[in-house]
């Protein structure tokens, strides 16, 4: 049996997924970091952003 998908209500999406790209997809701006300095993989340097600097880690799916 196949999954069936019901597309989401109007309401939830304009409550929780304010902002649209230029093709229409919405989305929710998040901070993606932790409060407090990680030594490990956390604590990198990524992309050119460097949150030790700022007291802050990453927020990586499944350390919280």
């Amino acid at each position: 049996m196949e999954p069936t998908y019901k597309p989401y209500d109007k309401e939830y999406l304009d409550t929780f997924f304010e902002m649209e790209d230029p093709d229409g997809r919405r989305w929710k701006r998040m901070d993606l970091t932790g409060d407090g300095v990680r030594n490990g993989e956390s604590g990198k340097t990524w992309h050119g952003v460097d949150v030790t600097s700022k007291g802050r880690h990453w927020a990586i799916s499944g350390m919280l």
